[in-house]
């Protein structure tokens, strides 16, 4: 009779070890881009998750999700004491940002885990790898929903595989990404069909990697393009502490002009448009005219379309709401495009009302003071000089909202930031890599132009052409050529590439694996006895199809 697995505090304390260091893998695979890593860094947590039942396996997920923002997100309680909290309110508010952030997608692994524990390794491997497409997929589609740390992100910088966005968004890089961390674990257990399986995961995903960027050149080949268009791409130095103060609007304007003029002093040769942050100025042009005639009297004098952030007021006239909105200027007809922002930073940014919204605000504490974003119905009208999809900043994150913008005509995506409120570096630097997927996704080539840097560009295949990764003054003068959407052809090549592979050598392994089974098993079978030192074999009705969790311990 089979024995259920001995629970004890100390297996208990082992299993939660174990959540841990998955969680830390994981952590550092998105945060430093180690694509390799996240094709393992799940295996611990799956391994300690077999034989839990269903309060262990809920506190287990929910342990890992919170280490993992907590290590994700490690400089959140450094930016929000830099916009006004007390240590003691930024600790609070990041705690209740791991919180909010991490724990679904890895309850939910949790949950389908433990409900699919005795299935096969293949439909368990699906089932987990669906539920984090679908979980990943609602965060980057619901208004609650912050997709700063999907498991697809650690791709960023591998882009072969990352040019699997195309077919699925990143969800579909995350999917393949948790089936190969299921089959490796239960590969190591030694559950029955795990080790064909795993293999063939292993090389769908090096399949891409090493074949997905040719494969997606090659089907953009003949992808017609229109007339490159030269742009200067200007990031000004503004101080933060400067740039709401409404007295001061008049000296930031200045400054911008100047930045402008030095960049093209720095670049003279001809350019089609100027592109500069989200939220140049911080008081609403509409209610400072002498501000608007002042700007539109700039670019005249420029005699380039400048496509740039400024803040309106908010429709209600409400003085603690304002709409962050990109505008083109042109010149002799000042402001001829306008779209609004229609998704903001919960909590600290956005003005959504929703219930608990004022009690979550004071556990934020100032952070969570300033003058909130209106924000707006989903918009795509944008017609100016040049066709654009702009993304105000946050909006960034959000695969629905470029490809909204994005339509299906040639077009350039356009990010409008300002991460000046971000103390560290590398978080900067990491929000600006996953932008990239956007362009990827949309293949559109895509500008990004922020305060407090880096601006960069991605061509449509997520290249990173150009950078100016300091957070002072810089600027770029770059070539963009709008390019068309992706092609259902080339959506068939890129799942083609790691299905191919994926068939083939899981195949040859399963194959091998049956040619070796029979051969040991034909000559004492022939003689009519057992293997020397084995049971004879079950009917192939009889044998297990899925791992014994009741004979392989606690892991």
């Amino acid at each position: 009779m089979a024995h259920r697995p001995f629970r004890s505090r100390a297996c208990e304390g082992d299993r939660l070890a174990t959540t841990l260091l998955a969680a830390l893998l994981l952590a550092v695979a998105v945060e430093r881009g180690v694509a390799i890593v996240a094709g393992v860094a799940l295996v611990p947590f799956l391994l300690a998750l077999r034989g839990t039942r269903g309060g262990e396996a809920a506190r287990l997920g929910f342990a890992f999700g919170v280490a993992y923002a907590l290590l994700l997100a490690h400089w959140i309680p450094a930016a929000l004491e830099a916009l006004g909290s007390s240590r003691a309110s930024a600790w609070a508010g990041f705690a209740f940002a791991a919180v909010w952030v991490g724990p679904p997608v890895f309850l939910l692994v949790a949950g389908v885990e433990r409900a699919f524990r005795t299935q096969p390794t293949a439909r368990r491997a699906l089932a987990l790898g669906a539920s984090v497409f679908a979980a990943e997929w609602a965060l980057g589609h619901a208004w609650w929903g912050v997709p700063w740390g999907l498991v697809g992100h650690s791709q960023r910088d591998a882009l072969g595989v990352a040019q699997l966005a195309v077919v699925g968004g990143i969800p579909a890089i995350s999917m393949l990404l948790v089936a190969t961390n299921t089959a490796i674990a239960d590969a190591l257990r030694g559950c029955r069909g795990a080790g064909w399986l795993a293999a063939g995961c292993v090389a769908a995903w090096l399949a891409l990697a090493l074949g997905g960027l040719p494969v997606a050149e090659a089907a953009r080949s003949d992808a017609s393009a229109s007339k490159p268009l030269a742009w200067l791409v200007v990031q000004p130095d503004l101080p933060r502490g400067e740039r709401w103060a409404p007295e001061l609007q008049a000296l930031n304007l200045h400054r911008v002009r100047e930045a402008v003029a030095r960049a093209r002093a720095a670049h003279p040769e001809p350019v089609d448009a100027i592109a500069l942050p989200e939220n140049l100025l911080t008081v609403p042009l509409d209610t400072h005219p002498e501000l608007g005639r002042a700007v539109a009297g700039w670019v005249d004098d420029l005699g380039v379309p400048v496509l740039a952030g400024f803040v309106f007021s908010a429709s209600t006239g409400a003085s603690d709401r304002y709409r962050s909105a990109a505008v083109w200027i042109e010149p002799e007809r000042g402001i001829t495009a306008r779209l609004d922002k229609e998704r903001a930073i919960p909590i600290l940014e956005s003005g959504r009302s929703h219930p608990g919204a004022r009690r979550l605000a004071m556990l934020f504490g100032g952070a969570a003071s300033w003058r909130k974003v209106e924000e707006t119905h989903a918009a795509t009208d944008f017609a100016g000089p040049i066709s654009v999809a702009p993304l105000l900043c946050y909006e960034a994150l959000f695969p629905a909202i470029a490809a909204r913008r994005r339509g299906r005509a040639n077009a350039v995506l356009v990010n409008l930031a300002d991460t000046g409120w971000l103390p560290s570096a590398a978080a900067r630097r990491r929000l600006a890599g996953l932008v990239r997927f956007r362009a990827i996704e949309a293949r559109a080539p895509l500008l990004r132009v922020a305060l407090g840097g880096p601006s960069l560009f991605f061509d449509p295949l997520g290249r990173e052409v150009a950078i100016h990764s300091g957070v002072g003054e810089g600027a770029l003068r770059i070539a963009v050529t709008p390019s068309p959407p992706p092609g259902a052809g080339e959506r068939a090549a890129l799942l083609a590439l790691p299905l191919l592979a994926f068939t083939t050598v899981a195949s040859l392994c399963r194959g091998g694996a049956a040619l070796r089974g029979l051969a040991y098993l034909r000559p004492p079978l022939e003689a009519g006895v057992a293997p020397q030192g084995r049971a004879p074999p079950r009917p192939p009705e009889s044998r297990r199809t899925e791992c014994d969790v009741s004979k392989t311990g606690p892991y």
